[in-house]
């Protein structure tokens, strides 16, 4: 593991290395600036010499001064910086030398002139050479002391700096990359906390990082709870589908003359649909298929209170009026308010040729004759619900009429009628038809092309419903 370069260090090294790069562009100006004005000193002083010796010299010249020329080189030599001073004669005879000659320094040559007489002439010059080594030695100890000093500085500041960041950011930094390096999904109770760090100070962006990593914390806790919760809530959802998948049929009754088929496709993991069967001897067959309202769990509880309910009355199965009335002085207080069943009970007789319907609500039940001709039976009456019981009992009407060899009978639950395309038009009781008018072989046959027919208009989008069929066909002969 590549051991982490700290923030602590981070920061000071990279403060000190502009800082240092600063100091050494301001040095350097200030060096050349230095540079620059001992270049005017120097000027200065040889413009200097040149006022004040030149026609001093040239008198002494002219008066063959001899000691004094040499009294003044003296004096000239004696400036600061002056490192040689020659005087010659207009024959370039030395007449006074001091200091030492340097090829390094800056030599200005003054020409003397007669000091008397209408047209001047040279009677001998003047030469002075400057120490441009002590010079450049004066600005290299200028700009190494300015180094020094500004070194100093940095390092000072830079400690100064490093503890200011230590004390206000690595240390929380540690501290909150410490806190997520041990935080454990088992034990998210614990809260980070900055050391020094006090609730009623102003908030910085410390404080920000702490309270976003303290609700993440809350946040990961509550989603691993809720992730627990829907796992239960799932598991009891697929054992209440497997009880439900088990209540219900899994194959039909074997009815003479008789040819039976379903198909059951819940929307979820439970269903509101519930559909039974209920042979009561050779010949005559019970047929019930229900819609609770809504979906899910409350929608399967009213269902099976319904099958509950219809397992109770055993008597009354072959008087569907009778059963239904019955139903409804107990089902509609098993559910709240706002919730309904529909149902739809069919006693096939083979030997009578008779097929009695009633409906409390549901859907139409289909009936394809011999003949081809289609027929829509729904009956009157009112859903399972609150309702008062004359009102319910009133409205409750019962359907007779004759099934004959040939004949089949198609009933559904709203999830099949209801079922949209992808531009929202309903499959309706006339896709019903439809597939209903096309040929068919047996009960299965038909529940087949149905399911066939709904995926291509709806173009294989799953339904947002429950769908249940059930399909009867009155054999001309026995299976």
């Amino acid at each position: 593991m590549v051991r982490p370069f700290s923030i602590s260090l981070k920061i000071p090294v990279v403060f000190f290395l502009i800082a240092l790069l600063m100091t050494l562009l301001s040095t350097v100006f200030m060096v050349i600036q230095d540079s620059r004005q001992a270049m005017k000193n120097t000027e200065k002083t040889l413009d200097q010499i040149e006022e004040t010796y030149t026609k001093a010299l040239a008198s002494l010249i002219w008066n063959m001064g001899s000691d004094e020329i040499r009294l003044m080189a003296d004096g000239i030599n004696n400036i600061p910086g002056v490192m040689h001073v020659i005087i010659t004669d207009d024959k370039q005879k030395i007449l006074a030398e001091k200091g030492e000659e340097s090829i390094s320094g800056l030599s200005r040559t003054y020409p003397l002139y007669q000091p008397e007489g209408l047209v001047p002439f040279s009677i001998g010059s003047l030469t002075v050479t400057m120490d441009l080594d002590a010079l450049n030695r004066n600005i290299r100890f200028s700009a190494l002391r300015i180094l020094t000093a500004r070194a100093i500085d940095l390092m000072l500041m830079g400690l100064v700096f490093l503890w200011i960041i230590h004390r206000l950011i690595t240390r929380h930094l540690k501290t909150m990359a410490g806190y997520t390096q041990q935080m454990n999904l088992d034990r998210l109770e614990t809260p980070l906390h900055l050391q020094g760090r006090k609730p009623g100070n102003p908030a910085d962006e410390l404080d920000i990082v702490a309270d976003a990593i303290n609700t993440m914390r809350v946040s990961i806790a509550e989603t691993l709870e809720q992730k627990a919760e829907k796992a239960r809530m799932e598991g009891e959802l697929r054992a209440a589908a497997n009880i439900q998948k088990v209540l219900l049929p899994t194959h039909p009754p074997d009815i003479k003359l008789l040819d039976l088929a379903f198909s059951f496709e819940p929307a979820l993991e439970v269903s509101g649909d519930y559909f039974d069967f209920f042979p009561l001897d050779d010949h005559r067959l019970g047929i019930v298929i229900a819609d609770a309202s809504g979906k899910g769990i409350p929608a399967a509880l009213i269902a099976n209170a319904a099958r509950v309910l219809l397992m109770a009355n055993p008597r009354q199965q072959d008087r569907p009026e009778a059963l239904f009335k019955t139903l409804n002085r107990t089902l509609p207080q098993t559910m709240g308010m706002g919730h309904f069943l529909t149902m739809s009970y069919l006693l096939l007789d083979t030997d009578q040729r008779e097929l009695t319907l009633v409906s409390a609500g549901h859907d139409p039940v289909f009936i394809k004759k011999a003949s081809g001709e289609i027929l829509s039976l729904k009956p009157p009456g009112y859903p399972f619900c609150r309702l008062h019981q004359k009102t319910f009992d009133l409205r409750l009407k019962s359907l007779t009429l004759s099934f004959e060899p040939g004949d089949t009978i198609f009933a559904y639950t709203d999830g099949l009628s209801e079922s949209l395309s992808p531009e929202q038009i309903p499959f309706g009781e006339q896709g019903i038809r439809n597939a209903m008018a096309a040929p068919h072989t047996s009960a299965a046959d038909l529940i087949r092309h149905m399911q066939n027919r709904l995926s291509d208009f709806c173009q294989h989008i799953e339904p947002c419903d429950d769908v249940t069929l059930v399909a009867v066909c009155f054999c001309r002969q026995p299976q």
